[in-house]
């Protein structure tokens, strides 16, 4: 897959407390996965993913997230943008906002 091409979006779930650990290694264990995070808040885990697009990512969460034994909520974010990489600002290519 193209990295520079590639979707990026993050995944986030809630799930239940006695599951967290079986949930958390089944997604590190995963192709498009690149990073997983337990957090606070709203969700109880956030996943980032590389895919090479919309089908893919579909594919990923109907298939694997989505049967995971104890996931109970799921949330997608599609990144649109990358504003700081490796603590750099990442130059955007300039808008044409003729009208």
């Amino acid at each position: 897959m193209d990295e520079e091409n590639a979707l990026v979006a993050f995944v986030h779930l809630c799930v239940e407390p006695n599951r967290l650990s079986h949930v958390i290694s089944n997604l590190c264990g995963c192709q498009p996965v690149t990073k997983v995070y337990g957090v606070t808040g709203e969700y109880d885990v956030i996943a980032m993913v590389k895919v090479r697009d919309l089908n893919e990512l579909h594919r990923f969460l109907r298939s694997t997230v989505l049967n995971l034994s104890g996931v109970k909520g799921v949330a997608t974010s599609i990144v649109l943008e990358e504003r700081l990489a490796d603590g750099y600002m990442v130059d955007l290519p300039q808008q044409n906002n003729q009208s």
